[in-house]
């Protein structure tokens, strides 16, 4: 039986290496038999790969460390002290995918072929309320290796009504097949040793390293994903008035009905419960991931991909947008939003969907853009500023007996962008033609988005925690650190 340096410093190899590879060629052409104009036609056959290879080699003494699993024997020691004489059995973990234990390698391989058409159809042209009239229409074919085949399509019409007035409209269908790496990476589960959780505003451990905890983290693929597939729908109005050159305005309106939505988790999540999950778990990624009892025991982490279910979004974008070209240079102006009219999720069959727009662990109501831009010559200067709704949740959680009610608030600041673009002119400098200089300064005045919480019982207030910036980790809210940057593009 090891002792406990066994099980603490055995040696292990993970490697893993993944390849992609891709081949498409197309043919186009157009024909002349419509009195409104030409037809356009484009055909063309793709090939994509994925390779991934896997190599595991562990000491002998590493009998009870956690290893990828193998047929009938598990990954993580029945007792967490290192000291039992058994591993715990995979048959609990949903999709394990095995493999041998011992200087175990792995091959897999994902091909998709494709076959697609295009074509886009003229119907009339130069009359009364019809400018131009046009039908367009597109099918793909996919065959995979690991899942099967799949055809989808779109359909649209663009109708000019006037050389200033344009409708369009689009509906289409999409499927998406699970790379190799989250599908056929071997399984491997290991003990937690630390984890902190921060729902509620809280800071509680769940696990610590002296005495540690029967939670275990699962990692690697799932054999039991299955595709993604998407219906959408477009419609959209554009304006370019004659009287106003250099004027544009846009207003688009978009559904996306998302099925079989695969979501994969961040490193975030092997270490702590995040505030912004609060008490609910209604998010389907965060439900899908942290593991409970029905007594509330914290059990681990599925740090897989998963299908987190369905995903219904809709929502209105519009723009403005003007440029007018002075001596001193082009001057531009736009501004531009998105209104968020539904983000609705729905976990799995049979359960209740749950809206997500306003949450501070969903998506906000609205986002504006404006950008103000000056450019000549071989140099471009832009100043951008985006802010995006409040967010705030409510809710209610026991504890000792004693009901209280929370909310948690996150106020966005407007972030404001500084960007400087220089082009060097061909046969100017020699060796640098063709050189682009690209610069500027992210959130230029440091800004930070605020959390404030309010947690009351029968009324009364408790804590109101103060309105102190709190920096959101850059990429969930939107918010960052002010940062330099300053990027040379060469072409050649």
């Amino acid at each position: 039986m090891p002792g406990p340096g066994d099980v603490a410093w055995s040696p292990q190899t993970f490697n893993t290496k993944n390849e992609d590879s891709g081949l498409e060629a197309t043919i186009k052409g157009e024909f002349d038999f419509l009195p409104a104009g030409k037809t356009q036609v484009l055909l063309g056959t793709s090939y994509r790969g994925n390779d991934l290879a896997y190599s595991h080699q562990r000491h002998p003494r590493a009998r009870y460390n956690p290893v990828t699993s193998g047929a009938g024997l598990g990954v993580v020691p029945s007792d967490t002290s290192g000291l039992g004489n058994e591993d715990v059995d995979l048959a609990n973990v949903e999709g394990a995918v095995r493999v041998d234990n011992d200087n175990a390698r792995l091959a897999s391989s994902m091909s998709v072929h494709s076959a697609f058409a295009e074509i886009q159809v003229p119907l009339l042209a130069d009359l009364p309320l019809v400018h131009k009239l046009s039908v367009n229409a597109a099918v793909r074919h996919e065959d995979t290796s690991l899942y099967g085949s799949d055809t989808t399509w779109s359909i649209g019409s663009v109708w000019n009504v006037t050389p200033e007035l344009r409708l369009r409209w689009r509906k289409g269908t999409s499927f998406s097949a699970p790379t190799p790496k989250q599908s056929t990476l071997p399984t491997r589960v290991r003990p937690i040793p630390f984890f902190i959780d921060q729902r509620g505003g809280g800071f509680s451990f769940l696990c610590l390293p002296f005495p540690p905890c029967t939670a275990r983290i699962i990692e690697g693929g799932k054999s039991s994903l299955v595709p993604e597939t998407s219906v959408t729908w477009s419609y959209g109005i554009e304006y370019a008035p004659s009287f106003l050159n250099g004027l544009r305005t846009s207003i688009n309106y978009s559904k996306l009905d998302y099925r079989n939505k695969i979501d994969a988790t961040t490193g975030l999540v092997a270490t702590l419960i995040p505030f912004f999950v609060d008490l609910e778990f209604e998010i389907p990624r965060y439900k899908s991931v942290y593991q409970f009892s029905d007594d509330g025991e914290f059990l681990g982490i599925d740090g897989r991909a998963h299908n987190i279910g369905s995903l219904y979004v809709a929502s209105y974008d519009w723009m403005v947008d003007y440029s007018r070209d002075t001596s001193l240079g082009t001057w531009s102006f736009g501004v531009n939003g998105t209104f968020q009219d539904r983000y609705e999720s729905r976990p799995g069959p049979g359960e209740p969907p749950t809206e997500q727009v306003g949450l501070t662990s969903g998506v906000p109501e609205s986002r504006q853009y404006a950008r103000l831009r000056w450019s000549r010559a071989n140099l471009k200067v832009s100043l951008t500023a985006a802010h995006q709704q409040d967010t705030s949740n409510t809710g209610r959680y026991l504890t000792n007996g004693v009901w209280y009610d929370y909310r948690t608030e996150l106020k966005h600041p407007v972030v404001l962008s500084l960007a400087l673009t220089y082009g060097i002119e061909k046969g100017v400098f020699g060796l640098f033609e063709g050189l682009t200089v690209n610069s500027g300064i992210g959130n230029l005045t440091n800004k930070h988005t605020k959390r404030i919480e309010t947690v009351t019982t029968d009324g009364q207030p408790l804590v109101r925690a103060p309105e102190d910036l709190v920096r959101i980790p850059q990429g969930r809210y939107d918010s960052r650190s002010r940062v330099y940057y300053v990027e040379l593009v060469h072409t050649f």
